[in-house]
């Protein structure tokens, strides 16, 4: 929950950002296209200036369209994540073909390590995090179950 609000946070304040800096550049062009008309300004003057404004104005463009796609990857990724998380075990068991059940291990496991002859695993990120949640949400102790329990939904 956290991090959706910390993701969010980020990208409104990218997005007011960009949208100041696009409102200036756009003052700018209207402003120095005002005193080419004018004479104020020559063409040789006007065309570099006015060129690099446009491009940038490109860039700020493509950026915040990358920020709005980017709330909805970010929800829309947080969900097959938990989803995964959640049906792990039982997509592993109904898999039949040990092709894909190596897949899912691959996904949820970044590393084996044999400690005092066990398997100890090392689970990739994001699950180490969900482990870690889940760890705390049912130790009971303090101000980190709270947490950990309106992160994990419980």
């Amino acid at each position: 929950m956290e991090s959706f609000k910390g993701e969010k946070q980020y990208h409104a304040e990218r997005m007011t950002a960009l949208t100041a800096e696009s409102t200036r550049l756009k003052t700018w062009l209207d402003r120095a296209y005002t005193d080419r008309l004018e004479g104020i300004l020559t063409t040789e003057e006007y065309r570099p200036k006015a060129d690099v404004w446009r491009l940038r104005l490109a860039d700020i463009q493509n950026e915040m369209r990358a920020h709005q796609s980017a709330d909805a990857n970010y929800l829309e990724d947080a969900h097959h994540i938990l989803d995964l998380a959640q049906r792990a075990h039982d997509l592993y068991l109904a898999a039949g073909d040990n092709f894909v059940r190596r897949q899912i291990v691959d996904q949820v496991v970044s590393k084996v390590a044999i400690f005092e002859r066990r398997a100890v695993l090392n689970l990739a990120e994001p699950f180490q995090t969900l482990a870690k949640l889940a760890i705390a949400a049912r130790s009971r102790k303090g101000r980190s179950l709270r947490y950990a329990q309106e992160d994990l939904n419980l």
